[in-house]
């Protein structure tokens, strides 16, 4: 895809008048692929109902629609991009920052499923409607690990109740639930087989033992 502008640089044997024909020839191609495109990006609107484009997405004649979308950001970004390409493509509700829009999407389908479900645990490998929920949520675990996720997400997934270490939520949410088993049974002998609320506590107590006599 070329951009909205390019130099022309023709043998000398060549007339004025001939290099002149051939821009404006060039000019009319470059126009008609974009107004192409164009056109098919607003059929996949049509069609689909969102602005999301997959990189990889095809149309039917095998015109690769998803790059040319990553295209229109990377003129943009540079400031190559026209105004009046810009007007058509905010006509369209076209995104301009894809991950952000992808991140917000995560976060609605996250936001519906402890709606539905009461929390944001979220089993491993699961998909919503083909989203893959759980993969979405231990990327933006490591990235709060490692100091890279944004306050203001930090803040809306807090809002929500957002497990950030799995790990040490099971093990206060076992914990907890032994010492009801104490106030109820005035006892830490729990049976091996013993569940209560979907924690199996009896194997949770057998490994914790094991654990401390390891470590003593």
């Amino acid at each position: 895809m070329l951009g909205s502008r390019f130099i022309l640089d023709l043998p000398s044997a060549f007339s004025d008048s001939f290099a002149n024909a051939f821009n404006v020839r060039l000019v009319q191609q470059t126009t008609e692929s974009w107004e192409s495109f164009y056109g098919m990006l607003e059929q996949y609107k049509e069609e689909v109902g969102d602005m999301r484009v997959p990189r990889s997405f095809l149309a039917s004649g095998g015109e690769p629609r998803g790059t040319w979308v990553g295209t229109q950001r990377y003129e943009n970004n540079l400031g190559r991009l026209s105004k009046d390409r810009i007007s058509k493509l905010k006509a369209l509700g076209f995104i301009w920052d894809d991950l952000e829009t992808r991140w917000q999407n995560g976060y609605e389908i996250l936001k519906r499923y402890k709606e539905k479900n009461g929390n944001c645990e979220v089993p491993f490998g699961a998909e919503v409607h083909g989203f893959k929920l759980a993969d979405w949520i231990s990327t933006n675990r490591r990235d709060f690990k490692n100091g890279k996720l944004a306050i203001s997400r930090v803040e809306l997934l807090n809002e929500l109740g957002f497990v950030w270490n799995p790990l040490e939520q099971n093990w206060n949410s076992s914990y907890k639930s032994l010492e009801n088993y104490k106030a109820q049974y005035g006892d830490c002998l729990v049976p091996a087989n013993h569940i209560i609320n979907d924690i199996k506590l009896g194997t949770w107590v057998k490994i914790s033992v094991r654990s401390l006599k390891r470590i003593s």
